[in-house]
C-alpha cells in the first residue's frame, strides 16, 4: 500500500466542512460492531464515523489502519481506498489523489 507521506494530520473540522452526507451515499461500508458482527453504515453514520476518527487529529495512514481494524477489509478494500482518496483530495487537491493507491488483497 502506497500512501503519500507527509500529509500531516486531518481533523474532524475538515470532515465536517468538506464532506457531505450526500457525497457519502455512494459508499456502502460495513464495520464490525462491539459484538463482532458487521453492520452497514448510512451516509449519516459514515460521516459521524469519519468525524469521530479524526477528532483530535490523525494522519490518513493511521485512518487506513483504523478502518482495517474496524473490518473495512477484503471485499471492501476498494471502498476503503475510495474514502482514503477522498480524504487525500481534500488535504492536497484533486491532482494528489492519483498518488494514493491501495493494493487489492490476494
Amino acid at each position: 500500500m502506497a500512501i503519500k507521506q507527509g500529509l500531516g494530520e486531518f481533523y474532524k473540522s475538515e470532515v465536517k466542512k468538506n464532506i457531505t452526507e450526500q457525497e457519502l451515499k455512494k459508499y456502502k461500508v460495513r464495520i464490525k460492531n462491539e459484538d463482532g458482527e458487521y453492520e452497514e453504515l448510512s451516509a449519516k453514520e459514515l460521516k459521524k464515523y469519519l468525524e469521530d476518527m479524526f477528532d483530535g487529529g490523525r494522519t490518513i495512514t493511521l485512518a487506513d489502519k483504523i478502518m482495517i481494524q474496524d473490518g473495512i477489509v477484503n471485499s471492501q478494500w476498494k471502498r476503503r481506498q475510495e474514502l482514503l482518496e477522498l480524504l487525500q483530495q481534500i488535504k492536497l487537491g484533486d491532482e494528489a489523489a492519483d498518488d494514493y493507491k491501495t493494493e487489492k488483497p490476494a
